[in-house]
């Protein structure tokens, strides 16, 4: 079994366990599947991962002048299991070009490798959000609001999907 024993200088979090073992073997049993049974690619930069006939993963991306957001979602029993979501800030608008740079008088143009990345890993089990991990520290998310916000984008793609 597998928990997660946070000590951080956090309010938020201070001696709790919690058990990711679900999430985490559903995570690495979803990225073992190397051929599917089909992927589905809509206009809105959405990709639905079938296996055995069921919907397995749905990557998300939302994109900006100045930034890039990917949300990953695994499923189990056709509920959320585990949530990656990275968000891509740009060190310029995208369109900035070595052109504009010049234009500019700048040192910089677009370049995605000088992006700053932001990743939050979110744990559910048995639907309810049970732990979030983020870059900064561990966090017990155990709020209502993140987990319907998550629950809230997840059902929007479900919901355009099926238009």
């Amino acid at each position: 079994v597998i928990f997660c024993s946070c000590k951080t200088p956090s309010n938020i979090v201070k001696n709790k366990e919690v058990d990711l073992t679900e999430s985490i073997n559903n995570f690495n049993r979803i990225s073992e599947i190397s051929e599917w049974d089909s992927i589905v690619e809509t206009v809105d930069h959405d990709i639905f991962y079938y296996y055995d006939g069921v919907l397995q993963k749905v990557i998300s991306s939302e994109y900006g002048e100045i930034f890039k957001n990917v949300t990953d979602f695994y499923l189990l029993n056709n509920k959320i299991s585990y949530v990656v979501e990275r968000l891509y800030q740009y060190n310029r608008p995208c369109y900035y070009n070595i052109e504009c740079m010049k234009e500019n008088g700048d040192t910089e143009s677009f370049d995605l490798a000088k992006s700053n990345i932001m990743t939050n890993k979110n744990y559910f089990k048995k639907g309810k959000l049970i732990f979030q991990y983020d870059d900064t520290f561990l966090k017990e998310k155990s709020s209502r609001k993140e987990q319907k916000r998550l629950k809230g984008e997840f059902k929007s793609i479900m919901k355009m999907m099926k238009n």
